[in-house]
């Protein structure tokens, strides 16, 4: 998973994070930690620290790209965040065995139908 997030724009820690928040930013780790706990962004745990992959901001505002939003809030009623993150980094069936993260900037509404799909299928 982490070498589909690498292809995909980088994998890095909350303070690399933090980092890129503070050029744009007065209060980044309350964005941050709002964005985490509100889960609005992809995350997963590893080895004691929080990893977010990149792919999820417009890295010229370090903004949380508004289809991402859209897709994870199809999928937090079914999925936990390192399962979300997995949804991302795998091959899907109603994307044709695409993953999601590759195709997301260009087909930002075929992610979103097959998040609704696995929800569905997910909670019944």
């Amino acid at each position: 998973m982490s070498l589909v997030y690498t292809k995909a724009g980088g994998l890095c820690t909350c303070d690399e994070v933090l980092d890129l928040l503070r050029q744009r930013f007065d209060q980044p780790i309350s964005m941050l930690a709002k964005w985490i706990v509100g889960r609005s962004v992809v995350n997963m745990h590893w080895r004691s620290r929080t990893l977010i992959p990149l792919f999820q901001f417009d890295l010229r505002d370090m903004c949380v790209r508004s289809e991402v939003v859209a897709v994870i809030a199809e999928l937090t009623s079914a999925y936990d965040d390192f399962e979300i993150a997995h949804w991302f980094a795998e091959p899907n069936g109603w994307l044709a065995g695409t993953r999601p993260v590759e195709i997301l900037r260009q087909s930002p509404e075929e992610v979103l139908e097959a998040a609704r799909a696995d929800r569905y299928v997910a909670r019944g």
